[in-house]
């Protein structure tokens, strides 16, 4: 039981830790990115030093060597280091410049510091990287200019590339913890918003980290490996040379003179023309074959005992070396000795053709292998974009699965989702058609009512003269034969009865418009077509309609602020009749003054968006409420109310609109229609 409890309070205190560590890079996020760097540079100091003793040969002793040519090793180590983490450190401050505000920002709701912030956070890494593979390539340009060895000498390559190399993997590590604590800051400042910023594909991702770490690993590989053949080779030269200075120095005695050393030493021959023989006489003075005199970093060695040395000497590298033999004479001691070149740049030359091969050839690798899986992964996101953007997608094709790994599984959850999408589409669809069925049934009800409602008086008034008709008539009859009625009382009973007719004439027709606009729409309902019309087709066709129908005292100014190639899918001569309706009644609002109409064509959002506005007479505050849910007119005996009724269900049913008005009493009205428009 206590050590359950004991391992309890260990994870707890190791989540503690865990969690405030967390906050604290969070809070000190620019501070925390600046240590990273320059630990990393620090190790990268360190890994150095342990390396380049290795890979550029140098040779025993070389702290002390250095110090003969006024130079020490560490010393230019320890200040590159400084150096280094100075100029990470400007370079990062600069770059990260108010990124420790996004707190801040956050806690003030500053959308437009966070979106600042954001953007920083997104580009930085990548900033930073190109920098750092930048600082990498000057410093591999300055080094071969600083470092003019001779053609025999390969340091001028080596060195570059090694710096190119841990600078390269250094930069691959960095961009990977910096994204990391970057990544940090985006969650926590998320907002809600989509991509932002320039986009970073992961096939670039992948190469900006899989190819340096490539590159690295060849180049150290080959360094290493040349490095173990010039120490082979060394050794091979050392003993053939010695064997040879031996040789031809085994019958000088104490009485030889230098001329005859001279001639023995010059007289050595090999069949590689990559060594020199020299004779340093008892006073310093120094004779070579090919009359170029020995450098410090060689007389340094001479100097050492032959019993530590072992009779061999070094130049900067191992590169250079050589064999010595000290003669002892009557006037003091000589030293007769051979210097050689074991460099290989044939080798180096082969290396770098292999090299760059070996990178086309990953380069290559990495290409397809990025582009396998980015492939997946755009295609799983470009169905889900148009599933989520309502685009018609073909939801019975599925994404064939072609690898037993994660994409593998991102696909089969893909095809799971279209394929639940699917269903709930159908469902929607099969609960959508009851909707519309009910909305049709209660349109038909709402309709039959406001037919009902309008033809009621018409009827009852018909009704009342017909009773009327009906007493006139008995009247008549009863007066046929009665010799008091006079013709003046037939001729009055007529006019009562021609009168009565013509009461009944305009509420038939009434009753017959009433009829007639209902049986309109009903057959346009029913014969409406669904296919794409552009804006251009729909203004033309509009134009037709008003500039025949609309009062001479009225003037239509049309202004279109959209494209009118743009699109709409739905029943041309429906939309016509919903707006030649509106405006019609916006010019019929000035009632017999002289007036103009505002027709304008705004694009917004995904709809296109029709503003119809007068400065006539407004609609009545009893009627707003029921404009589009009953047959209302304002026009009296001229209106049905049927034109703005049947435009509310167009809109909504045919289109998937919407429909609105504001009207402010005298001033006038302003109709909105939005139909969406169809995306390419």
């Amino acid at each position: 039981m206590n050590k359950g409890r004991k391992k309890v309070n260990e994870e707890n205190s190791i989540k503690g830790f865990r969690s405030r560590l967390h906050r604290h890079v969070m809070n000190h996020s620019r501070l925390w990115i600046v240590l990273i760097y320059n630990v990393l540079c620090f190790l990268s100091v360190i890994i150095m030093t342990r390396l380049l003793p290795v890979v550029l040969n140098y040779p025993p002793g070389y702290a002390d060597a250095g110090k003969s040519i006024g130079s020490s090793i560490v010393l230019r180590q320890f200040l590159s280091s400084i150096l280094g983490s100075v100029l990470i450190s400007i370079i990062l401050l600069a770059v990260l410049r108010d990124l420790h505000n996004w707190k801040d920002a956050v806690n003030n709701k500053d959308h437009k510091k966070i979106e600042q912030i954001r953007l920083k956070c997104l580009s930085a890494p990548y900033r930073i990287y190109t920098i750092q593979i930048f600082v990498a390539t000057m410093t591999v340009v300055t080094m071969v200019s600083l470092f003019r060895l001779t053609n025999r000498s390969t340091i001028y390559v080596r060195i570059p590339f090694l710096v190119f190399s841990i600078m390269s993997l250094f930069s691959v590590f960095s961009y990977i913890l910096s994204n990391w604590i970057f990544k940090q800051v985006l969650i926590e400042t998320y907002d809600g918003h989509g991509l932002q910023g320039i986009r970073f594909g992961v096939k670039r991702k992948i190469f900006i980290q899989i190819v340096p770490i490539f590159i690295s690993t060849v180049l150290f590989t080959s360094m290493i490996g040349y490095s173990r053949l010039i120490e082979e080779k060394g050794n091979i030269y050392s003993q053939l040379f010695m064997n040879k200075l031996e040789h031809s120095l085994n019958d000088i005695d104490s009485n030889t003179s230098y001329d005859t050393i001279k001639q023995k030493l010059f007289d050595i021959e090999y069949s590689e023309n990559n060594f020199s023989t020299f004779l340093i006489t008892d006073d310093n003075k120094v004779f070579t074959s090919n009359n170029e005199d020995l450098d410090n970093v060689n007389m340094h060695y001479i100097n050492k005992s032959k019993t530590e040395m072992q009779g061999r000497f070094y130049g900067i590298t191992t590169e250079t070396q050589g064999v010595f033999k000290k003669i002892p004479t009557n006037n003091g001691t000589i030293i007769a000795g051979i210097k050689y070149n074991v460099a290989s740049p044939k080798t180096v030359n082969y290396f770098i053709g292999c090299f760059l091969a070996l990178l086309l050839l990953c380069i290559i690798v990495i290409y397809y292998f990025s582009r396998s899986i980015t492939s997946d992964i755009s295609l799983v996101a470009e169905n889900l974009s148009k599933i989520a953007e309502g685009n018609k997608v073909d939801l019975d094709k599925k994404i064939p699965i072609a690898s037993n790994d994660e994409m593998g599984e991102l696909i089969i959850a893909f095809n799971i989702i279209q394929e639940l999408t699917k269903d709930n589409i159908k469902s929607i669809n099969e609960q959508q058609e009851i909707i519309l069925e009910k909305e049709r049934l209660a349109s038909l009800g709402q309709m039959i009512g406001g037919i009902a409602h309008n033809l009621n008086s018409p009827i009852m008034s018909i009704a009342c003269l017909i009773d009327t008709l009906k007493s006139l008539a008995n009247e008549y009859k009863d007066s046929i034969g009665d010799t008091d009625v006079t013709d003046e009382d037939h001729i009055e009973i007529a006019n009562e009865i021609i009168d009565c007719i013509n009461k009944i004439s305009p509420q038939c027709s009434y009753m017959s418009n009433i009829i007639s606009n209902v049986k309109l729409q009903a057959v346009k309902l029913n014969e409406s077509t669904t296919e794409n019309f552009t804006i251009d087709e729909l203004i033309k066709t509009l134009n037709l309609r008003i500039n025949h129908n609309m009062p001479d005292k009225s003037l239509v100014i049309p202004l279109i602020q959209v494209d009118r190639s743009l699109q709409i899918q739905g029943d041309i001569n429906s939309l016509v009749q919903v707006l030649a309706n509106i405006i019609q009644n916006a010019c019929e609002s000035y009632q017999d003054d002289y007036g103009s109409v505002d027709f304008i064509v705004q694009k917004e959002g995904k709809n296109i968006k029709f503003i119809v506005k007068d400065n006539g007479r407004g609609i009545p505050v009893e009627v707003k409420s029921r404009l589009f849910r009953e047959m209302v007119t304002t026009k009296g005996k001229n209106g049905t109310g049927i034109g703005l009724y049947m435009s509310y269900s167009t809109i909504k049913g045919r289109f998937g609109g919407d429909i609105w008005f504001e009207s402010n009493g005298d001033n006038g009205t302003t109709f909105y229609i939005t139909v969406p428009y169809v995306s390419d």
